[in-house]
């Protein structure tokens, strides 16, 4: 990338995207120091940027800071980008309350009615039962989508939804699918599981006997649907501590959509990361379902370990490609999450515990983390 940017800074030596670009390339190389003296010049130059050129410089500015363990200027400047993310065009024609309604509304099912349901339909489960991936975005899930992606009977579907024509379909009608007898009908079941596969189709090879693992983690507020198609459904969640979690998403540079419509302010994102994990708790103790939580630091403290206690969740037998999933990864291509610049390093523990350093933006809100850092084995004590 540096190759292709430093020809076209030969002929547009004055080109901010292309500084801009050059320092990201810089950064991502550990070039720190010349990452932060190309972008402190392109300020002191008074480069007047377009707003998606002006995001752009100050989360890379973020991420500089915080290499340097300067988390004040790091949070400012990421402050700042996701406060230009909120002037574009594109935020103030999205709903903003989408899926804050959705998982209010999810959470006040009723769940007897949702459990007759699913009942009736493990009579007649689908021969192929999807292993559903969620998770809080930003929780380490695609670090372990490439390893699983590396096994020789699993495929993985990375972040495509064909879950999401079903769920799309259901939120249209709540009455008719969710609160209702409709899917008191194998008929009616198996006209949304058709749907579901046509889609998969897409992405996977559904009938070659392998394991089919749908990895999208803002599915988790969709686990009632999931179990109601799936009824023998396995889940994976995907955990990181509850503050790197959402300091993280307040580090991306995400694209704007009614998912991600809540991650462009720090306290907004922490009420999301609160609603979502409730719901999850909710799940939990109202609906039956096989799941297995995945730690971040685990995995990346003992590898091994972790993906052979998934192999045996999943009832499949150890392989030895999936240590080497950054040479498959590699070979494979494009990566399809915005997590792509860290899953082909060697084991990334950079953002292990960093929310450390910015624990005081999240004191204001303990009160409201605890009980998910308690529930998830989490401390809420900065070192």
């Amino acid at each position: 990338a540096l190759k292709v940017i430093f020809q076209g800074l030969t002929y547009f030596p004055d080109s901010s995207p292309l500084q801009i670009s050059a320092a990201k390339s810089e950064r991502r190389l550990g070039k720190y120091k010349e990452s932060l003296e190309r972008l402190e010049n392109l300020r002191s130059q008074g480069a007047d940027l377009p707003p998606h050129w002006k995001l752009e410089y100050d989360f890379e500015l973020g991420f500089v800071y915080d290499q340097g363990n300067n988390a004040d200027l790091a949070f400012h400047h990421f402050t700042k980008a996701n406060s230009t993310v909120r002037s574009l065009p594109e935020y103030q024609k999205v709903d903003t309350n989408h899926s804050l309604d959705l998982i209010r509304n999810l959470g006040e099912l009723d769940f007897g009615n949702i459990n007759k349901i699913i009942n009736f339909s493990k009579n007649n489960p689908p021969q192929v039962q999807p292993v559903f991936f969620v998770g809080f975005p930003r929780s380490g899930t695609t670090l372990l989508q490439k390893v699983l992606d590396s096994h020789h009977d699993i495929q993985v579907i990375e972040e495509n939804n064909p879950l999401g024509h079903v769920t799309s379909l259901i939120e249209s009608e709540p009455e008719k699918y969710l609160k209702g007898s409709f899917l008191l009908n194998t008929k009616n079941i198996k006209k949304l599981q058709a749907i579901y596969f046509s889609e998969a189709k897409k992405y996977v090879s559904i009938d070659d006997g392998s394991v089919i693992v749908d990895k999208l983690p803002m599915n988790i507020v969709q686990v009632p649907i999931i179990k109601i198609l799936f009824p023998g459904v396995k889940i994976l969640l995907g955990l990181r501590h509850p503050c790197d979690c959402i300091l993280s998403c307040y580090m991306q540079n995400f694209g704007v959509n009614r998912a991600m419509a809540n991650m462009f302010e720090f306290d907004s994102i922490i009420n999301f990361y609160d609603k979502t994990m409730g719901l999850w708790e909710v799940f939990q103790n109202e609906i039956d379902f096989e799941s297995y939580a995945n730690r971040y630091v685990d995995l990346i403290a003992n590898m091994e370990e972790e993906v052979r206690s998934i192999l045996q969740f999943l009832d499949l037998p150890w392989d030895e490609d999936v240590l080497s999933y950054r040479q498959n990864t590699f070979k494979r291509g494009l990566i399809n999450t915005p997590s792509y610049g860290q899953v082909v390093k060697p084991i990334y523990k950079e953002a292990r515990y960093r929310w450390h350093r910015y624990a005081k933006y999240f004191e204001p809100s303990y009160e409201k983390l605890r009980p998910h850092c308690e529930a998830f084995g989490y401390s809420l004590t900065p070192l």
